[in-house]
């Protein structure tokens, strides 16, 4: 999910979820050009997932404003990064 330049949204009534601030120069068409198409268990509803990388840069972001969230951010791209060195390459 995301939210407008330097705001933070947090909804947390129906799912856990965190809202994460695109940079401003962040290249929405190239995110979605990245992202992978998904269909939401349970239901036909088709998303698009953020891939690692686009992950890794906005919970990056997130991290370097957060004050109450930063330990949270911290393990978040920890495990981003974790995720990302078990990707094995296309063609591999």
């Amino acid at each position: 999910m995301f939210a407008g330049p330097n705001k933070q949204l947090r909804d947390r009534s129906t799912f856990y979820l965190d809202a994460l601030t695109p940079p401003a120069d962040f290249d929405f068409q190239e995110a979605w050009a990245d992202a992978e198409e998904a269909v939401m268990m349970g239901s036909d509803t088709h998303v698009r997932v953020a891939s690692v990388s686009t992950l890794l840069r906005l919970y990056r972001v997130a991290h370097a404003h957060a004050s109450e969230d930063a330990k949270k951010y911290a393990s978040s791209i920890e495990a981003l990064e974790k995720a990302e060195r078990r990707m094995v390459p296309e063609g591999a």
